[in-house]
């Protein structure tokens, strides 16, 4: 129920504030100080630059394409395909950056059939799980297989493939 207009029971003037431009300038912090950082930030930063290998491909990741049991150019085709997708939808930089983390990630560790399908499964999964992690407006997992894709996957069939990339990116989902 709306109120009437002419009620005085809660006057504007009570949602004023009571400060005044002089209140706010004493307050002010000094901008010419130094910055307080916390006694263990070196130790802080050395956790984070040690868990680095974490959220790394394997150390012998390149070597696999050297010995051709992993081909550049099909990961190559994905990641033109990542790219393209991310232009289309106008997506941030980090998600297309997460996207091949995680693929390359997965890839470190995983033997795909080498017929073309699965890589492009594991890149839509890995697009999806990057867009989530991201975005603000996720395409459905039908609509997020354009700009050329050669397959059209089922989206419990993608769900399924980011369950497996999570689980292989996480060492399970001990988080």
């Amino acid at each position: 129920m709306p109120l009437p207009l002419s009620d005085d029971s809660g006057s504007c003037s009570d949602l004023l504030c009571g400060e005044d431009a002089g209140a706010l300038a004493d307050e002010s912090p000094d901008c010419s100080t130094e910055p307080e950082f916390p006694e263990d930030s070196d130790e802080s930063i050395a956790g984070f630059i040690g868990g680095e290998a974490d959220y790394s491909p394997r150390v012998d990741y390149p070597d696999r394409f050297r010995s051709r049991s992993l081909d550049p150019f099909a990961r190559q085709e994905s990641v033109t395909w990542i790219l393209k997708v991310h232009g289309y939808y106008r997506f941030r930089p980090l998600t297309a950056y997460l996207a091949v983390n995680y693929m390359d990630r997965f890839l470190s560790s995983h033997r795909l059939p080498s017929n073309g399908w699965a890589l492009q499964l594991l890149s839509v999964a890995c697009l999806s799980l990057a867009a989530k992690m991201e975005e603000t407006l996720v395409p459905s997992l039908l609509d997020l297989q354009v700009e050329g894709a050669r397959f059209i996957f089922e989206p419990r069939t993608i769900c399924r493939m980011e369950l497996l990339v999570l689980t292989a990116l996480t060492g399970g989902f001990d988080l």
